[in-house]
């Protein structure tokens, strides 16, 4: 944001500033306002649509299931696109 205070520094406008460093103009009134850099607010962890099913998946892949396709033809696999994110895990 030093680029922020550098552009407020040679008079551009707000909205200038916010054009060139493709933020909105209540972020940039916002920095200019604060005394010191705002620090972003915590965000509590969101779960995912696979939390309900992580468990099992996981023995069965310890059990040697090779993949997503096995737990499908199981019908054990979930919600729709579900199967997508097992590879991820």
């Amino acid at each position: 944001m030093k680029r922020l205070y550098e552009l407020h520094g040679e008079g551009r406008s707000i909205r200038e500033i916010a054009r060139i460093l493709g933020i909105s103009r209540n972020t940039v009134r916002r920095y200019l306002r604060a005394t010191e850099v705002p620090k972003p607010a915590p965000r509590a962890a969101r779960g995912s649509k696979l939390d309900p099913y992580k468990e099992f998946i996981l023995q069965r892949v310890a059990a040697g299931v090779a993949g997503a396709d096995q737990l499908k033809k199981e019908g054990r696999l979930g919600p729709p696109g579900v199967g997508k994110m097992v590879c991820h895990l």
